[in-house]
């Protein structure tokens, strides 16, 4: 389905990249290091995967608890209220109206 002139998904997009846009703002530098090691390893190198593990450490198995996204605190820290919240909306819009808000169309307007 063609969202793309629903201006609820537009608006969905515009919060979740503002969201985001604002945590990297705020973020620390081994927060920023783990985020460009993480996306350097999708289709990455050896030397990218590497890095990651360096920065990263071993993967922790996870109960369903801790991938709660819905809860304020998971195992990866505390989840920003405002990105908690805008990634709701969006799951509940796509279910009433069966629109597919993609990352691509808030994805292009983060800034590094």
């Amino acid at each position: 389905m063609d969202n793309s002139a629903c201006h609820e998904c537009r608006s969905i997009a515009e919060e979740i990249a503002a969201a985001y846009a604002d945590l990297w703002v705020s973020s620390d530098r081994r927060f920023k290091d783990a985020w460009i090691a993480t996306y350097k390893m999708i289709g990455g190198t050896e030397e990218d995967f590497t890095r990651a593990e360096e920065i990263l450490g071993p993967f922790r198995a996870a109960s369903l608890p801790q991938l709660n996204f819905a809860s304020d605190e998971t195992m990866y820290g505390t989840v920003s209220a405002r990105i908690r919240e805008a990634i709701m909306r969006k799951y509940e819009h796509q279910a009433l109206t069966g629109h597919k808000i993609r990352l691509a169309l808030f994805l292009s307007s983060l800034s590094a």
